[in-house]
Formats: structure tokens, sequence, C-alpha cells
């Protein structure tokens, strides 16, 4: 599936305090006025393309950082093999409310899929990927997305 554009105009991307994998409380608006984020929600920490997603994710962190721009993923439970991921960015959202409120900015059903999104430094929300097993270009994607955030005049 293509990246989804939201409008410029678009209101704030949903936030609510998660606990991530070292308990802490973190939500999306802590990094609003510091960084872009990238957000992916996936469904089963153990299904071989979130396990891939994961895989990637950690591959890329160095990449993203680069762009002053913050990973975070977003599991339904604390899965069992946390290899390649970093603790503090990966929140827990066991009744999927998070998950829900990201899914309601799109038109369409998201039940069973993986869905990333791309937000500005102020949370607002710039693209969206949604799919069952993303292809190995939305890496690349991804990083032209966050770049071309970071290049946006803040006004």
């Amino acid at each position: 599936m293509p990246w989804i554009r939201f409008g410029r105009n678009e209101p704030p991307a949903p936030s609510l305090p998660l606990q991530n994998m070292q308990g802490q409380t973190v939500a999306v608006s802590d990094y609003r006025g510091q960084s872009s984020v990238a957000l992916a929600f996936l469904h089963a920490p153990t299904c071989p393309a979130c396990r891939g997603v994961i895989e990637n994710w950690a591959a890329r962190q160095a990449e993203v950082e680069a762009l002053n721009s913050k990973l975070l993923l977003i599991l339904p439970a604390a899965p069992d093999d946390v290899s390649g991921l970093d603790p503090a960015a990966t929140l827990l959202d066991p009744q999927g409310q998070l998950r829900r409120r990201y899914a309601q900015l799109l038109e369409f059903d998201t039940e069973g899929q993986i869905l990333v999104y791309v937000l500005d430094e102020f949370n607002t929300p710039y693209a969206a990927w949604v799919g069952a097993e993303p292809e190995d270009t939305i890496w690349e994607e991804l990083l032209r997305w966050l770049l071309y955030v970071s290049l946006q005049c803040p006004e």
C-alpha cells in the first residue's frame, strides 16, 4: 500500500500515556517541540512481519536520530524475545486504545494491519502506511518522510 499523506492543517495526533518496557510512563506528546516521531503499531510481536519491523526499526535507529527524529514501537503486550527492542522507546498498549485513536485518522478498516505514522515536531500527522507486511522500500520511504518533515518551516 502506498503512503497516505495528511493535510498540512491537521490537529495534533492522539497521545495517551503508556508504559514503556522499563515501566516509565511515556506519551507521544512528550516529544512535542523536541523532535519528529515515527510510530509503528504492531499487532503481535511474534508474527514474522512484526518481527521484521522490529529488526528494521533497530537497524535504522542511528539514521533516524540523525534527522532529529524518534522511533516508537507500540505493542499490545511485552514480547518474550526483546532482542532488537529499545526498552525506553517500546510502549505497551494492552487495551489498544492508542492504536484505535490512530486508526480513526484513516477512513478505512485497519484491523490486523501494521500501522506506521510520521508526525512532525508539533505532533501533526504527515503520513501513514498501513499493511500486513511492509515491503523493503518502506524503510527508505520512512527516512525520506522524516527528512521531508525536518525541512518544513515550523510556521
